[in-house]
């Protein structure tokens, strides 16, 4: 699993599920869980604190690009690509892509043909 403090959710440390609890706090949607922390470094920790985590349940490769490079336009998701530069002048073309699943930062692209030119952040400028 992967945990952050509620102060700095952008330092991210790793950890081991040690037990799950056995109910849900309905209110809350919460599960109390233990984990064992794998980094290193625990000195910047306060014990008995709260952590938003998220738990990783698989893996796996696949094509994806930042979150920031998918623009959602109705129902379906778009990216742009570099047709060709002339100087200063970039030509782009829209294309319509199919997403996966969607992380913290990334998205899965299960069908959008060649991403090698995508325009990966200033999007929502155009």
């Amino acid at each position: 699993m992967v945990f952050s403090s509620p102060g700095n959710i952008i330092d991210e440390h790793k950890a081991i599920l040690a037990s799950i609890g056995k109910t849900v706090n309905m209110e809350l949607m919460t599960i109390v869980c233990t984990a064992k922390i794998l980094d290193e470094d625990m000195g910047n920790f306060i014990n008995n604190s709260f952590v938003k985590a998220s738990i990783i349940v698989s893996q796996k490769e696949v094509q994806a690009i930042p979150n920031d490079a998918i623009v959602k336009s109705g129902d379906d998701y778009y990216v742009f690509i570099v047709e060709k530069m002339d100087g200063q002048i970039y030509y782009l073309q829209k294309v319509k892509v199919d997403i996966g699943i969607r992380s913290k930062y990334f998205t899965e692209i299960i069908d959008g043909g060649d991403l090698t030119k995508v325009l990966i952040s200033g999007v929502y400028n155009l």
